[in-house]
């Protein structure tokens, strides 16, 4: 029996396997699960994880989740609901961390000049749970070829990859 443990700092990976039993066979279920921390856990290009305590809730027509922490602020914004959702050239579902400690900003989009205009990033988010008032939302996102941004300049000087998780309560 797999048991998970009280709290992790971190994502963690675990393989459980189950067998299940009658008279006649035997079956041995097996599955990988991943225990993550209450809040918003990422990691940018493979790098560290980097968490935030987080909280969600509507902010006018857009539901968010936010995280912030010594590092900086964090937020993935959508329509509310779960399923998989395709990052978005303009609206939602849309990306951003601001990291204070190197004054880049990490966008869902990317500008692209031979196009002469933002493209979104890959990835999508992915919302597994959508409680109610008080309840969690959780789910995970990736987001890879995302702009890199220099603070309050809108011409990128690079691309990232951002993985992550979160499960933080619907309070706002």
């Amino acid at each position: 029996m797999y048991k998970a443990p009280a709290t992790v700092a971190k994502p963690e990976t675990a393989n459980v396997t189950a067998t299940i039993k009658d008279s006649k066979r035997q079956l041995m279920v097996v599955s990988t699960v991943t225990v993550i921390p209450a809040g918003i856990s990422f990691r940018i290009n493979g790098g560290s994880w980097i968490h935030f305590p987080g909280h969600s809730g509507f902010s006018d027509e857009v539901f968010e989740i936010a995280g912030m922490g010594n590092e900086g602020y964090f937020g993935i914004a959508w329509r509310g609901g779960t399923g998989g959702m395709a990052w978005k050239q303009q609206g939602e579902p849309a990306l951003y961390f601001a990291d204070v400690s190197t004054a880049l900003n990490y966008e869902s989009v990317y500008y692209e000049e031979s196009l002469g205009r933002f493209v979104p990033a890959g990835g999508a988010l992915h919302v597994s749970g959508f409680g109610g008032m008080g309840e969690y939302v959780s789910g995970s996102f990736t987001m890879s070829g995302g702009g890199v941004f220099t603070d309050n300049d809108r011409e990128p000087i690079g691309k990232s990859t951002i993985q992550g998780y979160f499960c933080v309560r619907h309070d706002l």
